[in-house]
């Protein structure tokens, strides 16, 4: 499997299936969010990955350019979408492990205030930060 092709077996079962939480299934809407995600952050550079061929490096790379490029919160739900796909790929033999498991979303741009920083400390008045304006992502395609 593709990671393209690992997604689009994930999205039907995901959105079948109840949560853990409320014991429904996500609602059209939660659904169709989460497939703008993966088209908005992950398909370009994960799309035509072979599944069983993912390291963790890749995914920490790729969740921590979507933290320093976006927000630590799209980071945040980005990890918890892959850590999903993986587990699924496990659960159906794809996989021997998650690689995604380890990744805690505390750790992700724990150094960044309100965006990508650049850090420095001088010895006469400590450390300094610059944020960088960067665009935010276009609204998603629906209404909320």
């Amino acid at each position: 499997w593709t990671m393209q092709e690992l997604f689009d077996q994930w999205i039907v079962s995901y959105a079948k299936a109840p949560s853990t939480r409320t014991k429904r299934p996500p609602s059209g809407k939660v659904v169709e969010q989460t497939a703008w995600r993966w088209g908005y952050y992950l398909q370009a550079s994960l799309g035509e990955l072979l599944v069983k061929s993912v390291s963790i490096q890749q995914v920490k790379a790729q969740i921590i350019e979507v933290a320093e490029n976006q927000s630590r919160e799209q980071a945040r739900k980005c990890l918890t979408l892959l850590k999903a796909m993986f587990d699924h790929a496990e659960h159906r033999g794809q996989i021997a492990t998650n690689p995604a498991l380890s990744i805690e979303p505390a750790k992700i741009g724990e150094h960044r205030e309100s965006g990508p920083s650049l850090w420095w400390s001088c010895a006469r008045c400590g450390p300094h930060s610059i944020n960088p304006v960067r665009p935010k992502p276009s609204r998603m395609p629906f209404a909320y």
